[in-house]
C-alpha cells in the first residue's frame, strides 16, 4: 500500500539524517568552533544546515499525510 510506502520513505530519511548529515555538521560545527577554520566552514555548514532542515521537511509532511491516510 501507498502508506507503507511512505514509512518506508521516512525511515530511509532517518537513516541518511542520521548517518550522513548530522555527522556532517557535526564536522563543520567543530570547525566553526575554531580561530582558524570558521570562515572557511560558514558556507558549509548552511548548505547542511539547510538540507537538514528540507529532510525534517520532508519527514513531517510523511508523517502527518501517513497519519491522516491511516484515520480514514
Amino acid at each position: 500500500r501507498f502508506q507503507h510506502s511512505l514509512i518506508v520513505i521516512e525511515t530511509a530519511l532517518a537513516v541518511v539524517l542520521r548517518r550522513q548529515v548530522i555527522p556532517k555538521m557535526d564536522a563543520l560545527g567543530a570547525q566553526l568552533q575554531s580561530a582558524t577554520d570558521y570562515v572557511t566552514a560558514i558556507p558549509g555548514f548552511r548548505k547542511t544546515h539547510v538540507t537538514a532542515i528540507l529532510i525534517n521537511i520532508g519527514q513531517l509532511a510523511i508523517i502527518v499525510w501517513t497519519l491522516i491516510a491511516f484515520s480514514k
